[in-house]
């Protein structure tokens, strides 16, 4: 079944130096719709076109940071005004253009009043957090998105019989840290208003771990003296010669995987062809996600690659090759 690719708004914004910046602005996604990408086109309405390669809807996680990026500027020749165009996927959207003007002229909003934001980490689980909310003037045709970190994420929907509405929710964290849990206000479509709160929890709690009982150890055996074998004496390593530092590589586990910038970024640094092998040059966590960067200096999760082992690097048996004989004794 194909997913229809979510919807997108493009807006332009007048810069000082006469050239015009263009935004891409992403709802907040879905489960269905969080990391879609597709091949971007820019057409700023003067008969130009600019290639913006792929774009890639940010994941739950990344979007309270890349729900606004910014993709081109160009430089009219023309003071306008003009209509640009964006073609992303089968998706294209407009916007109007006025270079030198003040920019694109927007309804204020009203942004609710967040009279509580309470945040407490539960005295008998410390991977456990009570977070308590309570919001005022918040429009029907609004919503709070409440983000607990770790790829937690609750919804309160405006109404217009409550002036004020309570909301009250438990955050689970899997490994001790520190989390960001805010509170983003969003118009009908999911599209970024406003911060209501923000506030910063750490999480020291270590999660139980069940320990086996060590077996005891096993008892010493004698060797006799006639197998004791006298070692020669070598000689220590050179420690002047820079230590070996052994690689690892991968293949992707599927045709045209994607790396991208940064570690579990959304923006793609490249499609990678079937039959690429990457080389692993460090690692790292996110959201805890492993992600490997590759000789090139982008990422790559793990999940997306198989490593490869020394046993399927082995080399080939040859037909009609006799095996040597014998040392003569």
């Amino acid at each position: 079944m194909t997913q229809t690719l979510p919807l997108l708004r493009l807006r332009a914004l007048p810069l000082p130096d006469g050239k015009v910046r263009f935004q891409v602005l992403f709802p907040a996604p879905t489960e269905h719709t969080a990391g879609l990408c597709a091949p971007a086109t820019l057409e700023p309405g003067d008969g130009t076109q600019v290639d913006l390669g792929i774009l890639c809807v940010p994941t739950v996680t990344t979007w309270r940071e890349q729900h606004t990026q910014d993709v081109a500027e160009h430089e009219y020749a023309g003071n306008g005004p003009f209509e640009a165009r964006l073609i992303w996927g089968s998706q294209e959207v407009r916007a109007p253009v006025s270079p030198g003007g003040d920019g694109p002229v927007t309804a204020p909003t009203v942004v609710p009043e967040i009279t509580l934001f309470d945040l407490r980490v539960d005295q008998d689980d410390p991977l456990r957090a009570t977070l308590r909310v309570q919001v005022r003037s918040l429009a029907p045709d609004t919503r709070l998105r409440v983000d607990g970190g770790a790829g937690q994420v609750y919804w309160l929907r405006g109404s217009e019989d409550a002036e004020e509405q309570f909301a009250e929710w438990v955050l689970y964290y899997t490994k001790p840290g520190t989390y960001t849990v805010a509170a983003d206000v969003v118009d009908a479509d999911g599209f970024w208003l406003a911060t209501g709160a923000e506030a910063t929890l750490t999480v020291l709690g270590e999660p139980e771990v069940e320990t086996e009982e060590a077996e005891p150890p096993a008892p010493e055996v004698a060797i006799p003296a006639s197998a004791r074998v006298a070692l020669e004496e070598i000689s220590l390593p050179r420690t002047d010669r820079p230590a070996w530092l052994p690689f690892r590589y991968a293949r992707p586990v599927w045709a045209n995987a994607r790396t991208y910038v940064t570690p579990g970024g959304g923006r793609v640094s490249r499609i990678l062809a079937p039959g690429t092998y990457l080389s692993i040059r460090a690692e790292t966590l996110v959201d805890g996600t492993l992600w490997y960067r590759t000789a090139a200096g982008d990422w790559i999760p793990s999940n997306a690659v198989v490593l490869l082992q020394p046993s399927d690097l082995r080399g080939v048996v040859l037909s009609g090759v006799r095996e040597p004989s014998p040392p003569p004794e």
